[in-house]
């Protein structure tokens, strides 16, 4: 029999609102909007449909079941590239999807969430609304990481490139920055009510925050956040300002870039319920980079080079000004030097066929 326990008096019925196998911790408050759901498959087995976990993955399987419908009908893909104002009706429809799924994700973990099961941070404004922050980040985190591995399934089942899917790695990256930065200012703020102002400084090995009780005597012994105040710093760096830098010097956006080998393991641990989120994103980015090294490393045969001329197109004018400029020039326009070469690829000519 599937059974799950009620939040209040701990009466069985189908689908409860509880979390642990046997509903000795409560994920949600009494008067909770949204509830976790239990799918009792055995006396050991419970399948938990956490509001967080589900809010997520609809979320995104809406979007790509609607980008793979744009990819298989045109006319429907014509439809969604309508311009409303100064925005396609496709790109409207998105962003209207996203602010919805990010109100209600959020409103569940400052409204309805209880955490650690006993409520004692709820009581504090400011440690909910860090924590709110902090998990926000986490899931923006996860959702920033999908489209970046270049030959991500999530894109391609969708129809999309990653190239035209870059300004969404972007504008989720802003999004995760300002959610982190929130995380860390309103724990600031937590540390100073508290009297431990110096709690944010990494590598902290005084670190205090009492949390057993909360505002007790007896330190806490969570090392991870005096670990993750030493890896944010450098890449609020990397993230928030190299970018910027980009198109000036490219080297050290990409190579800065790579921080995140060490800002997403410290999120796993430090976070221990964000591999819902991160995991999917980590796996797609890993397989993509393996790949992509064996094919960096794969032999590449040069069968023939042969340096070729083409001339230059010029443009026909028809003012009596722009053709005595034309007279008057003593040097021809160069021919533009290309180089032909015919190499073979084992690995990829099924990808290139070049000649």
């Amino acid at each position: 029999m599937w059974e799950g326990f009620s939040r209040g008096g701990g009466l069985k019925k189908f689908m409860g609102a509880t979390a642990g196998i046997n509903g000795t911790m409560i994920s949600e408050k009494p008067d909770a909007w949204m509830v976790t759901l239990n799918w009792r498959w055995s006396d050991s087995v419970v399948v938990k449909f956490f509001p967080d976990t589900l809010l997520f993955y609809v979320f995104l399987e809406m979007v790509v079941l609607v980008t793979a419908l744009q990819a298989e009908f045109p006319g429907f893909a014509k439809l969604l590239s309508r311009k409303v104002g100064p925005a396609k009706i496709g790109h409207f429809l998105l962003g209207t999807w996203f602010a919805v799924f990010l109100a209600m994700f959020v409103r569940y973990w400052a409204v309805d969430h209880l955490y650690h099961g006993d409520g004692k941070f709820n009581k504090y404004p400011l440690e909910v609304a860090a924590r709110t922050c902090g998990v926000t980040a986490v899931m923006l985190l996860g959702l920033l990481l999908l489209p970046a591995s270049k030959s991500s399934p999530v894109l391609r089942a969708a129809g999309s490139s990653w190239e035209s899917a870059v300004w969404i790695h972007i504008m989720l990256g802003v999004l995760f920055l300002t959610a982190t930065c929130g995380h860390v200012v309103l724990f600031l703020a937590r540390f100073a009510e508290m009297g431990y102002l110096s709690d944010i400084i990494p590598f902290n090995a005084a670190f205090f925050y009492p949390q057993n009780p909360v505002g007790g005597k007896t330190p806490s012994d969570n090392w991870t956040v005096p670990m993750m105040s030493a890896v944010f710093w450098p890449s609020l760096v990397c993230f928030g300002i190299f970018p910027w830098f980009r198109r000036r010097n490219y080297e050290l956006f990409r190579y800065s870039h790579y921080m995140s080998v060490i800002l997403v393991p410290a999120i796993l641990w430090h976070a221990t319920n964000a591999w819902y989120f991160v995991l999917p994103g980590v796996l797609l980015w890993t397989v993509d980079r393996v790949v992509r090294l064996c094919g960096a490393c794969e032999g590449v045969q040069v069968q023939e080079m042969e340096p070729l001329e083409a001339a230059v197109a010029t443009t026909i004018t028809t003012t009596e000004e722009a053709q005595e400029t034309k007279k008057k020039q003593k040097k021809p326009t160069p021919a533009e030097r290309v180089t032909k070469v015919a190499f073979t690829w084992p690995g990829q000519a099924r990808t290139h066929s070049p000649s």
